[in-house]
């Protein structure tokens, strides 16, 4: 059934939103113990290595969450997405091993990502095109074609079970799905050169071969859509390349406790909620996607410009630096994820329109995803001889020496002053001054992004709605959108 009341409307988008103080509670308190866990594993260098995996998988997911909403409804398609995460939490609880706490995070963060897409393709699709930036820059507030549901149609499948499972095996695209993930692991883990040839093996098979194919190529031609993903994906890469270890430099190097580490990391999401909604008003009113995005993009390179200095300083003053950088980044990140989803939506039809943000949602992974594997590769090669040179002459055996790079907890047990904590602390931010400055180079790629969007007016925006409407005036807002009218 359609949502026909506001009333109901108004229901169904604060429930969302509790579900999004919900989710993003769980995904806070997991960022803030991975450290510790991985650590327990001797293996806190991996955490780059858990999260890469979880956000190639989940930026991939994400188009066949698409999918999903397309042929069975957003609210079949939520639900899916809170059992993956309930089943995520589930196997945390029992992991006894660092290859079992991985998939645990990868089923999470599927579900994690799920929820976040559907409740964003919700609000957006049940508001006018001139409220969508307000509508989405609700979805980013955490403290921490289709309607609510979409009736499917349960057409007769010929061949029973097995006629139904061969059906949606090639209505989700399985084969072109599990390609392009292997693919993406491949080349982002090891950077081997089978990956290239397995990334151009999908390419071909998705235009050559595939009966129903997941990337859609008809966007792909679209410069408006490849300049918001391309912004958005440079973003989540300069993001990223140094957000994995932050709270474990906050902790080692200021001696924060895990809660105000994770208070201070957390600013990020707060802020971005905040300036968000904020920006979502503006837009309302300006309109300017592309204006908005480099504004936002102004604001963060310089966020993340004053990281370089402020995480390698050993200055009393760096921590108070370090706080007015986040609260730069966060506020812009804020703006300019409402003004490149904006962007993206320039120009979308009802039918287009979960698809755009689905490949906005995976250009910030694949952003995220080749961070991860950026800093890395940077952290595992660069802090061991660090701490090598560092730790040279206070006698400490090469066990000790193994055991302070694999664990967060080892590194903490050694007070602050003692020589052995201050090399320690001396390697952290030499690794930190490389992590930032690459943050920094990377973000170029946001601002090409930005300059290949539109600048359209709150006024043409309302024009082009308007006569949007006049065209198919038997569209109701709210009303349940039936597959087959699409």
């Amino acid at each position: 059934m359609g949502l026909t009341s506001k009333w109901l409307l108004a229901f169904a988008y604060t429930g969302a939103y509790l579900s999004l103080f919900v989710v993003a509670m769980q995904q806070h308190v997991i960022t803030a113990m991975t450290p510790y866990i991985t650590s327990d594993f001797s293996s806190h260098s991996l955490i780059p290595v858990i999260s890469q995996m979880a956000f190639i998988i989940l930026g991939i997911v994400s188009l066949a969450v698409s999918r999903l909403v397309d042929l069975w409804g957003l609210a079949q398609g939520f639900g899916i997405m809170v059992l993956a995460t309930i089943l995520g939490l589930l196997l945390m609880m029992f992991c006894r091993s660092i290859e079992m706490y991985t998939a645990a995070v990868v089923i999470h963060e599927i579900g994690y990502g799920g929820i976040l897409y559907t409740l964003l393709v919700f609000v957006t699709q049940n508001a006018k095109f001139k409220y969508r930036p307000l509508a989405i820059g609700f979805t980013k507030w955490k403290v921490r074609g289709t309607s609510s549901c979409v009736e499917s149609q349960n057409e007769q499948v010929k061949g029973g079970v097995i006629g139904i499972l061969i059906r949606y095996l090639k209505d989700f695209d399985v084969v072109g799905i599990f390609l392009t993930c292997v693919g993406l692991i491949l080349f982002l883990l090891p950077f081997n050169l089978a990956a290239t040839g397995l990334n151009v093996l999908v390419a071909l098979y998705e235009y050559f071969i595939a009966p129903s194919k997941f990337l859609p190529f008809e966007l792909l031609r679209d410069r408006v859509v490849w300049g918001a993903c391309l912004s958005v994906c440079g973003v989540y890469t300069s993001l990223f390349c140094w957000f994995s270890y932050f709270t474990s430099h906050l902790q080692v190097v200021h001696d924060m406790g895990i809660g105000e580490a994770g208070y201070l990391a957390n600013t990020n999401y707060v802020g971005t909620g905040v300036a968000a909604v904020v920006a979502g008003i503006c837009m309302r009113y300006l309109g300017r996607a592309r204006t908005t995005t480099l504004a936002a993009l102004t604001i963060y390179t310089l966020g993340t410009g004053m990281m370089i200095h402020f995480t390698s300083s050993g200055s009393s003053s760096a921590i108070g630096g370090i706080i007015a950088s986040q609260v730069l980044i966060s506020l812009s990140a804020g703006i300019h994820a409402v003004g490149a989803n904006i962007g993206a939506l320039d120009g979308a039809s009802q039918s287009t329109l979960s698809m755009r943000l689905a490949l906005v949602y995976l250009s910030s992974m694949i952003g995220s995803s080749i961070a991860l594997a950026i800093s890395g590769a940077i952290w595992t090669n660069t802090l061991p001889g660090r701490l090598a040179s560092n730790l040279a002459g206070l006698g400490l055996t090469s066990e000790e020496e193994t055991s302070i790079y694999g664990s967060l907890i080892v590194q903490l047990s050694y007070d602050i002053g003692t020589p052995v904590r201050e090399a320690i602390i001396r390697s952290y931010r030499g690794v930190f001054r490389i992590l930032m400055t690459v943050a920094t180079a990377t973000s170029v790629v946001s601002w090409v992004g930005a300059l290949m969007m539109r600048d359209i007016t709150a006024s043409d925006r309302d024009a082009k709605e308007e006569e949007s409407e006049l065209e198919q005036p038997h569209q109701i807002r709210g009303d349940t959108v039936n597959v087959s009218e699409k």
